[in-house]
């Protein structure tokens, strides 16, 4: 599914127009964004946990032929989602 079938779906579920429904969730998205920049999670009951994880530096190694080096890479901030059980058993269980 891509974001046109999500909102129409959405749209057609809630009964709001697909214009005012692009709008809300753009501005989610942002909302989401600018919280896990802020290293708040964001947590929706019977979805799941959004998250700010920073991932440990780690040791680049350099393979130059006459002169081998490593250097060391500083850890990234990424956005990590962990499911609620009710969410991954609906997933889990759902025949198609």
């Amino acid at each position: 599914m891509n974001q046109s079938a999500f909102i129409r779906r959405i749209a057609r579920t809630t009964g709001l127009p697909q214009t005012v429904t692009d709008s809300i969730l753009k501005a989610a998205a942002g909302v989401l964004a600018d919280s896990l920049a802020a290293g708040e999670s964001v947590k929706f009951p019977g979805l799941g946990t959004f998250e700010a994880h920073v991932s440990a530096p780690r040791v680049m190694r350099l393979n130059l032929l006459a002169n081998p080096e490593t250097r060391t890479v500083g850890g990234k901030r990424r956005a990590r989602f962990r499911a609620s059980s009710a969410f991954a058993a609906a997933v889990e269980f759902r025949k198609d």
